[in-house]
């Protein structure tokens, strides 16, 4: 695991132990997802807004870091797995990255760990749930509650990925347009902006 591009570029991160809870995206998806975000404006030389990044199912922080790589002003990583978050941890002190992210060791589905935000508007969140919770439609009923509580506080132009196996049909969600639907081999990227 590396990051691609950006102000660490070429840097090692610590995997996960067990990639049975947590699924490392391969450098080219991961380069589709941020060409994706860039082409919704994001990560411009002179962007309108801070881009406040949420890493959902963070893991070991792959997602977030390389966000912040490419010039996120802020990442707030949440993973609930404490292995993951150790190791998170540990990417972040080796990347001198401290300074600008926060873990939150926290259950992702129970918007809970909103009230441990500060009031700054949040421009991206990254959804890279376990494919157990996104395989059958029913699991997606779970994240309508968490984006319907997370919407009053993104910004003006803000945008949610979420990752599904290719096969699943991504749902739709309330104040959100989209999905765009992006396969790269197993994977599907699923991207909604918010209205």
């Amino acid at each position: 695991m590396r990051i691609i591009a950006g102000d660490y570029r070429g840097r090692k991160l610590i995997p996960p132990r067990d990639q049975s809870v947590t699924r490392p995206m391969t450098d080219r998806v991961k380069q589709s997802l941020f060409d994706r975000l860039a082409a919704h404006g994001f990560f411009d030389d002179e962007p309108e807004q801070p881009i406040h990044v949420v890493d959902l199912f963070a893991g070991t922080g792959s997602l977030g870091l390389e966000a912040l790589s490419r010039g996120a002003d802020f990442c707030t990583f949440i993973e609930q797995d404490r292995d993951a978050a150790d190791r998170l941890e540990q990417n972040l002190d080796a990347l001198d990255a401290r300074r600008y992210a926060r873990v939150l060791r926290s259950d992702a589905l129970n918007p809970s760990w909103l009230l441990r935000l500060d009031q700054t508007p949040i421009s991206m969140v990254l959804m890279d749930p376990p494919y157990r919770m996104v395989e059958e439609a029913a699991g997606f009923d779970r994240f309508a509650p968490l984006l319907a509580e997370l919407r009053p506080r993104l910004a003006e132009v803000a945008c949610v990925m979420l990752r599904t196996p290719k096969d699943v049909t991504p749902p739709s969600f309330d104040h959100f347009r989209g999905p765009g639907v992006h396969v790269f081999g197993t994977t599907q990227l699923n991207f909604y902006l918010a209205d």
